[in-house]
């Protein structure tokens, strides 16, 4: 092979080495903007997360607040039920005192 067909072949290999050297340094560029952009992403969706899980735990406590309230509004009305009960108890006993001994002297 002459030296000018062998330097023509180097060339045309150096050539297309720096055609493939090119479209690695861009596809190299666009992996960094992608890796970038996938970073940015992931905090932003790190930054979600915490906030929906703050939220979640407010949620929560505020229902844990409210069965307590609950709770307690059950049993005031428990104990409202338990003293109307005794009251009518009592009231008819004084209703029965005032009407006084039926026949025979049996209570009315």
């Amino acid at each position: 092979m002459a030296d000018g067909e062998l330097l023509e072949r180097i060339e045309g290999h150096m050539a297309r080495g720096n055609e493939l050297m090119e479209l690695i340094r861009e596809d190299h560029a666009l992996n960094r903007r992608e890796h970038e952009l996938n970073r940015r992403e992931h905090e932003l969706n790190r930054a979600a997360m915490h906030s929906t899980r703050d939220a979640v735990r407010s949620l929560a406590a505020a229902v844990e607040k409210q069965a307590e309230a609950s709770d307690a509004m059950l049993a005031s009305l428990g104990d409202m039920r338990d003293s109307i009960q005794a009251n009518t108890r009592a009231v008819l006993h004084v209703l029965d005192e005032l009407r006084g001994p039926g026949p025979a002297g049996a209570p009315a």
